[in-house]
């Protein structure tokens, strides 16, 4: 999409002013599509976000302090991964501090997913350094996939 005369993957509405900005600038920060997007905290300024990149690769990124954060080198989810959901998790004993991912909290990731040091899994957790396996599923003969997770409890940002 174009918005201001700049390509852009996403943009912000601001229902106010009946305005829309592109949040990753003229120089697209957001290596392809955007195909899932959870918040990061409780006023939804930081969000996460995942997707395909131009060459086939997942990517997963961070929007905090008006900028994206790529996950880095160490921390990336094989080629055959498909991100399809995300969400944050609150947790009731902390993890080692990271500045991706509160202490209290961890990005739950679905899809079919290729886990560093692991292989095939179905959803795994991330808390800001490592990916843990956490769902497992099979599709006939191969591995399965997850598309979401719904919760009727609500995150509690404030813990984290």
């Amino acid at each position: 999409m174009t918005i201001n005369g700049n390509s852009t993957r996403l943009a912000n509405y601001d229902a106010r002013n009946q305005q829309w900005t592109a949040l990753d600038g003229p120089e697209s920060a957001v290596p392809g599509p955007v195909t899932s997007l959870t918040r990061a905290n409780k006023d939804m300024s930081n969000f996460w976000i995942a997707g395909k990149s131009s060459n086939g690769s997942a990517y997963l990124m961070k929007y905090a302090d008006s900028r994206f954060q790529s996950i880095g080198d160490g921390g990336r989810l094989g080629d055959q991964t498909t991100i399809q959901g995300l969400a944050m998790l609150g947790l009731d004993d902390a993890h080692d501090k990271s500045d991706l991912v509160g202490e209290m909290m961890v990005l739950l990731i679905t899809g079919s997913l290729d886990v560093p040091n692991f292989g095939n899994a179905s959803a795994a957790l991330y808390d800001g350094k490592n990916f843990i396996p956490f769902v497992l599923s099979t599709s006939g003969n191969g591995p399965g996939s997850l598309s979401q997770l719904f919760s009727e409890k609500e995150v509690n940002f404030d813990s984290s």
